[in-house]
């Protein structure tokens, strides 16, 4: 399972992210500063590419 997660996302706190990284050990979270709800940022290309690679 792979988590991204925006700290600009104003819709679900990041808490959240971690929450799912404590419940399943084996879940991948990445945590962007740049990236909002609907991955959209200066980081939607990092987190978009980070997700490429998870699904190969």
């Amino acid at each position: 399972m792979l988590v991204i997660h925006g700290l600009k996302d104003q819709v679900v706190d990041v808490k959240a992210a971690y929450r799912y990284r404590e419940a399943i050990h084996s879940c991948k979270l990445g945590i962007y500063e740049e990236l909002d709800h609907g991955i959209a940022g200066e980081d939607s290309e990092k987190a978009l590419n980070e997700m490429i690679e998870f699904l190969k």
